[in-house]
């Protein structure tokens, strides 16, 4: 198994990034107002370990740490995880205006910087005010 899925899952909707759908806010009157964002596709890096590892598990808890934060700012739009065989390992959006912004955002994560994930971003324009779904209540 690439993940361990329930755990990865659980914890992401317990800092409220996974959700099904993303809104768009009604900010703008203009249906066609753009706003920069950025998407990070994160992939294994050369330093990468199984999940269920001390270090991964580590990592992972210290990654979802920083992804409150950015939600709490309101950075993060949404994220999740890829579940196919490829190298890819997740997906973000972020709203952050530059590249070098967000790459300084990315370059500063621990997971990143000790080679555990390496990250592609790409800018991505898109309609204005995009956000995630609020978290669900959970019974």
């Amino acid at each position: 198994m690439k993940h361990i899925i329930l755990l990865t899952c659980s914890l992401m909707m317990m800092i409220g990034t996974v959700g099904t759908s993303v809104e768009v806010a009604q900010a703008s009157a203009d249906p066609f107002a753009r706003e920069m964002y950025h998407i990070a596709i994160v992939r294994q890096g050369p330093n990468w370990e199984p999940m269920g590892t001390e270090k991964a598990m580590e990592i992972q808890t210290q990654m979802l740490e920083g992804l409150q934060k950015l939600d709490e700012k309101g950075i993060l739009i949404t994220g999740g995880i890829v579940n196919d065989s490829s190298d890819v390992e997740l997906i973000f959006i972020f709203r952050i205006e530059t590249l070098t912004e967000a790459q300084a955002m990315v370059n500063a994560a621990r997971s990143v910087k000790s080679g555990f994930y390496k990250v592609d971003l790409y800018p991505w324009f898109a309609r204005a005010g995009l956000k995630a779904d609020p978290p669900r209540a959970t019974e």
